[in-house]
């Protein structure tokens, strides 16, 4: 839970974000995994579930996602 608000408080910084949906989904893996996601109203699915909208595109590799050079600095 300490991880999940932690990142939750990074999130609400970037810019554009103007809501947070933390889920709990377990349907597809068997492990427990939080997804942490920033929404605002201009993104494809709001106000709906980003859930099955839109088809998944990858970032290039893991260096080059904004939010995962963010998250190695705060953490």
């Amino acid at each position: 839970m300490a991880e999940i608000d932690r990142l939750s408080k990074l999130i609400r910084t970037l810019p554009g974000v103007e809501k947070l949906n933390v889920g709990a989904l377990g349907n597809m893996v068997p492990q427990l995994h939080v997804h942490v996601i920033g929404r605002h109203k201009g993104d494809p699915a709001w106000p709906g579930p980003v859930w099955g909208h839109s088809p998944p595109v990858p970032w290039p590799g893991p260096a080059a996602a904004p939010l995962a050079r963010l998250v190695s600095k705060a953490w």
